[in-house]
């Protein structure tokens, strides 16, 4: 085999190696560590919607969140998928 194809081919594979360990891995963790966040959500915890709207989680369905805001104590029903971020308790 000439050195030629040889780098093309170590290249490739390099290539490849920098695709997998620098795109696909990182993403791949980030979905996960977002599904485990939004799976851990239990009523009480402090929530901010994709929306900015903040409330209180008051009850978790199967993929539907209940969530009261103050200060009116309005009752919202939010997707699961919707919450930016949690607060915590």
């Amino acid at each position: 085999m000439p050195t030629e194809i040889l780098y093309q081919v170590v290249a490739l594979i390099l290539l490849i190696g920098l695709l997998i360990f620098g795109i696909i891995l990182p993403e791949h963790f980030r979905k996960k560590k977002r599904n485990s966040e939004l799976n851990s959500i239990v009523p009480g915890d402090k929530i901010i919607t994709q929306q900015g709207i903040r409330g209180t989680v008051e009850a978790v369905e199967k993929e539907l969140l209940t969530i009261v805001c103050e200060p009116d104590g309005i009752r919202l029903q939010i997707a699961q998928w919707g919450v930016r971020s949690k607060q915590g308790s």
